[in-house]
């Protein structure tokens, strides 16, 4: 069987009249007690918008005054990948994932910190991306902001690749 390629997306989400406008900054976190937690530590209120049913929109503002968005909870790549393309949609222009994961390495202890530098893809959404043939890289000026952030509050971690399936 050959599945015809498109160079168009299949799925094109729109803003809604009622959508809110989204800051360039946003955290897509997996899970329900991690967001819960974020939620409550940065005293975000939640954002009104079309598809709240699947999924919630925080807004936070820093010490600064700059915004993050926070949205979650997802099930699996694609309840993400649908969220993922409506922040971009919405006005995101630079989103971080927080999630859990398991480990390969066995010096990895739960709870360590991992900033994943490039992402072997096996699940089944990604391939749906043009991407190309070898794996993705990260942001690498995100992830300097990240690990300068880390280091300032006195944390570790371990930078390498990842294997998502």
């Amino acid at each position: 069987m050959q599945i015809e390629t498109h160079s168009e997306g299949i799925i094109r989400p729109v803003k809604g009249k009622r959508d809110p406008h989204l800051d360039p900054d946003a955290l897509m976190v997996m899970l329900p007690s991690e967001l819960k937690h974020l939620v409550r530590e940065a005293q975000a209120a939640e954002i009104p918008f079309s598809d709240t049913p699947l999924y919630r929109l925080y807004r936070s503002r820093t010490k600064t005054g700059a915004s993050i968005t926070l949205a979650g909870p997802f099930m699996g790549a694609p309840h993400a990948v649908i969220a993922l393309e409506k922040l971009i949609v919405l006005g995101a222009k630079r989103i971080l994932v927080l999630g859990w994961c398991g480990s390969l390495q066995p010096d990895l202890r739960i709870g360590d910190l991992v900033i994943p530098a490039r992402a072997i893809s096996e699940e089944g959404t990604s391939k749906h991306y043009p991407v190309g043939h070898e794996a993705p890289e990260s942001d690498s000026g995100l992830n300097r902001m990240l690990e300068a952030s880390i280091r300032d509050r006195g944390r570790t971690f371990t930078k390498g690749e990842i294997w998502t399936t």
